[in-house]
């Protein structure tokens, strides 16, 4: 093992979470930006950069290493969502858990929030957001392959 995480990990994690709070209260996003990343070296010489001057400055968190990349090594870049919505499927997750994972949760939550402070619809609801927005789902595209099986 190298150290870092990576994508099997996030889909045992996520599957975790499914098996201890069930398919309604399970949900990803990103706390970054999701620039691909092609240069590791180059990247890696940016981050040993950070560290060592947060070190200096008497910033850095204890055991800091700049070997630590700040995200999954394979789930990096403008398709890290549709790479780990094909994982998901290929373990046999359906569409319809998929798409809830990927950000319907998240919607309804914001509904149900919204809907409890008086607003009469969501503002997803409101700009006619019935699905995954396209920067998720993708032009066209279906996780079950168009199966719709939805027994997992």
């Amino acid at each position: 093992a190298d150290g870092h995480p990576h994508a099997e990990g996030v889909v045992a994690h996520i599957e975790h979470a499914l098996n201890v709070c069930g398919g309604d209260h399970v949900g990803i996003g990103t706390d970054g930006g999701t620039s691909q990343i092609d240069d590791m070296q180059a990247y890696g010489a940016y981050l040993a950069k950070q560290v060592a001057d947060r070190a200096k400055q008497g910033l850095g968190a204890s055991g800091e290493r700049a070997d630590t990349y700040p995200f999954v090594i394979d789930l990096r870049g403008p398709e890290q969502f549709h790479k780990l919505a094909a994982l998901l499927k290929a373990r046999g997750h359906s569409q319809a858990r998929i798409e809830k994972i990927m950000g319907l949760n998240f919607l309804r939550f914001a509904s149900d929030v919204w809907g409890s402070l008086g607003f009469s619809e969501s503002p997803a609801a409101r700009a006619g957001i019935q699905a995954l927005p396209w920067w998720i789902r993708g032009p066209a595209r279906r996780c079950d392959g168009g199966s719709g099986r939805s027994d997992r």
